[in-house]
């Protein structure tokens, strides 16, 4: 039975409204055209019912994504440096509830996850490492923390290799220089103008196997006659159990590794 709504969102099958499909047909014409409209008017004059009309109408024709800036701080519109990266943050997570392609899905993310950062790693010719995996760690855990566990397990070390590319591409690049068959671990060398840096990346196994890769770090860093490693360690297991951290370590002979584990 139908009932007369002027609290909220109005359902055509369930509440009493007026026809507006011809409204929507007109904004669909502008959206065809790619152009852009607004809809102002005060409140309970149907703002939301029409925008949900038109995603409804939309849906087979287009990948509709839903956000709203409502509840956030003025600091967000202060600037781009400010607006961009919740912005983004939010079409990405908007996208997560489409049919979009898991492909496409993770080139917003990766886009949210760069789109104004390179210019922060990235300073009078110098790539900050330490500053990229801080950041990644953050943005890890805001947007990878509510996705499928076996998926992140699997992909967890490529998409820090999806998140680094963009950041030093053009000038610098990345290559992986060992691998085991199992995925254990992984060492990734990334040179950036005169500057080589070297990361390896792990799945947490217990202290002790920590502690080994350490020395397996130590070791490598040896070779290459760094002073400076980076450790990337995913942790899988329960929140309650997991030990996130990033600091320095410092070893004997000056050298020093990045530990990070998410």
């Amino acid at each position: 039975m139908r009932k007369f709504n002027v609290t909220g969102l109005c359902v055509p099958e369930e509440d009493y409204m007026v026809d507006i499909s011809g409204k929507v047909e007109q904004i669909i014409k502008l959206i065809d055209s790619r152009s852009y409209f607004t809809i102002n008017r005060a409140r309970q004059y149907g703002k939301t019912t029409t925008l949900a009309c038109l995603e409804n109408a939309l849906k087979n024709r287009y990948l509709v994504a839903s956000i709203s800036f409502e509840g956030l701080s003025e600091k967000k519109f202060e600037s781009p440096e400010a607006f961009c990266p919740m912005f983004l943050k939010k079409i990405a997570k908007s996208l997560e509830f489409t049919s979009a392609p898991k492909q496409y899905v993770q080139e917003w993310i990766n886009n949210e996850i760069t789109g104004v950062l390179q210019q922060d790693v990235v300073r009078d010719g110098k790539f900050d490492l330490e500053l990229c995996l801080l950041k990644f760690a953050e943005h890890y855990a805001e947007i990878f923390g509510g996705c499928d566990l076996k998926f992140i397990e699997k992909k967890g070390r490529l998409l820090f290799l999806l998140y680094l590319r963009p950041l030093i591409n053009g000038k610098g690049f990345y290559h992986i220089e060992s691998q085991f068959t199992d995925l254990r671990r992984m060492d990734i060398v990334v040179d950036f103008g005169r500057d080589q840096f070297i990361i390896e990346l792990k799945i947490w196994n217990g202290n002790s196997r920590h502690q080994e890769a350490y020395d397996q770090l130590l070791g490598y860093m040896e070779n290459k006659k760094a002073l400076n490693g980076y450790l990337l360690t995913f942790d899988f297991r329960k929140e309650a159990n997991k030990q996130r951290r990033a600091k320095w370590v410092d070893f004997e002979g000056g050298k020093r590794i990045f530990d990070v584990v998410l």
